[in-house]
């Protein structure tokens, strides 16, 4: 014990010799190599000169989340070459620059998440690494640029809970990842070329199925979610053939038919008309033509759309006739059940009063038809 910081190095590392002289920070407690600073108000500038009294080439953990850092440069940083597990998440961070963390050869965990104010990537700035893990989960991110991770080497890359709108084109360029989460955020403008050389992934997790679509070529569908629905799919509307003629054949029936029907009761049977059964049947054929009318227009959609309709999902289900259709199917299956009532209830009085008793008129057969 004499020999410990006597001048003279003894060890082999000159193990004796270092933190001679060293002062625990104000307001942070000091056990061995370890240095709590937790409510100790201490900002990034004093970490800067941990290094004259620290000796950082040893630190390995470094924990400065729920702090008001704005900006980590890669000179900051440079002083840690050793350092494995940073956490900064939760801090002040707006913009992480190209080559933040090219020094630091030994992280295993990059920990980010929480940077509201974080609404910028530049190219370049993961480069290089090899870590198992990169949370940017919860930050504020809106834009991923092309080559956003190029040369990011990792086993999970959480995107999650963002505000992102926007990933251009071969932003996941030359990243090795496993697995890839992108859930929950607001995503509309993409390319086909979204996820173009990313290499090695396992697992997909996006916000709406059509991003699984244009997943890289070796990924299994079943690993990307969501799940596609049973009716539609990557390339059609419609994905079954037998579905696509059933819809055409019974939607021309369910026009026709019922057009038909309309025009004989308004042509042929008009006296019909001032009975309750008469106005019940024809706003039943009334009800039902909306149906056929929804069928022609998803019919027609899938036609227009088939083979490239995940280009188009989102125009389409936010159009004019998709809503159309929409209260179409709503209006024709509600008023369809709702009129085959009424006629089952005008057929038991007609047979409990025979003689016409109770029948109902042509005023309170048009009121109950107008309510339905």
């Amino acid at each position: 014990m004499n020999q410990i910081c006597d001048g003279v190095v003894q060890c082999p590392n000159g193990d004796d010799e270092r933190l001679c002289n060293f002062q625990c920070p104000e307001n942070c407690a000091c056990n061995d190599l370890s240095i709590v600073c937790t409510g100790g108000n201490i900002g990034w500038l004093d970490v800067n000169t941990f290094p004259n009294q620290i000796m950082t080439p040893k630190l390995v953990s470094l924990n400065v989340s729920y702090s008001s850092i704005t900006e980590v440069s890669g000179s900051s940083l440079k002083y840690l070459p050793n350092i494995k597990v940073p956490d900064l998440s939760y801090s002040n961070i707006t913009v992480l620059t190209k080559n933040t963390f090219i020094n630091l050869k030994y992280l295993t965990q990059l920990a980010l998440n929480g940077n509201e104010e974080l609404v910028s990537i530049e190219p370049g700035t993961f480069n290089g690494l090899k870590i198992d893990k990169l949370s940017l989960k919860q930050c504020g991110l809106n834009v991923l640029e092309a080559n956003t991770f190029k040369g990011l080497t990792m086993k999970e890359l959480d995107l999650s809970q963002n505000n992102i709108l926007t990933v251009n084109d071969l932003a996941y360029c030359d990243l090795f990842v496993n697995t890839l989460k992108l859930i929950n955020n607001p995503l509309s403008g993409f390319g086909k070329d979204m996820f173009y050389g990313v290499l090695s992934l396992s697992e997909l997790q996006t916000p709406k199925f059509k991003f699984c679509c244009i997943r890289p070529s070796y990924l299994l569908e079943e690993r990307c979610v969501p799940r596609r629905d049973e009716i539609s799919s990557c390339d059609d509307l419609i994905v079954n053939s037998a579905l696509q003629a059933l819809l055409w054949v019974t939607g021309l029936l369910a026009v026709l038919g019922n057009i038909l029907s309309l025009l004989f009761r308004c042509m042929y049977d008009r006296e019909n008309l001032k009975h309750g059964y008469g106005i019940f049947v024809s706003n039943l054929a009334a009800a039902d033509l909306l149906m056929g009318l929804y069928m022609l227009i998803i019919g027609i959609a899938d036609t227009k759309f088939r083979g490239r309709y995940i280009e188009f999902d989102e125009i389409w289900r936010t159009s004019f006739w998709c809503h159309l259709a929409g209260v179409l199917s709503t209006c024709s299956s509600e008023a369809s059940v709702l009129f085959i009532c009424l006629i089952t209830l005008d057929r038991i009085v007609v047979i409990k009063y025979p003689f016409g008793q109770v029948r109902f008129s042509t005023s309170s057969a048009v009121v109950t038809s107008l309510a339905c």
